[in-house]
């Protein structure tokens, strides 16, 4: 988990990949399905957050959003660009994917996961059962 994490260390790095072209293509589309799944007043649990940008777009839907990411970085960024947007999020937590434990047994109505789920995988040293 230590290189995931050192990845995510430049959060400004995280923030303009989705101004890439080939990004842009990404982005919309997961904006179009986040608009199917999530509606106002929805507490949503953004696990893998990075720099904040989908959180602040269900922010601007309405939803109350609780950011957690791995990288500390990307959670000061967040933190950063919601305020300067005027928009408010729940909380902003730094913790692992593979670790709830930060949320506190809270409750929430969705749970967006894009990037912790490849970056999850079997340690080498595993035996393959």
């Amino acid at each position: 988990m230590t290189r995931v994490r050192e990845f995510y260390t430049d959060a400004q790095r995280e923030w303009e990949r989705m101004d890439i072209p080939i990004c842009r293509i990404e982005f919309a589309s997961t904006l179009a399905l986040i608009d199917s799944y999530f509606i106002k007043g929805m507490a949503v649990a953004d696990i893998g957050c990075g720099p904040g940008r989908y959180a602040i777009e269900l922010l601007k839907r309405g939803c109350g959003v609780t950011l957690f990411d791995v990288s500390a970085e990307n959670i000061t960024l967040a933190r950063t660009k919601v305020t300067e947007l005027g928009l408010t999020a729940d909380d902003f937590l730094v913790g692992d994917a593979r670790d709830l434990a930060a949320l506190g047994g809270r409750c929430f109505d969705g749970i967006l996961a894009l990037g912790p789920l490849y970056h999850i995988t079997r340690d080498r040293s595993e035996s393959r059962s």
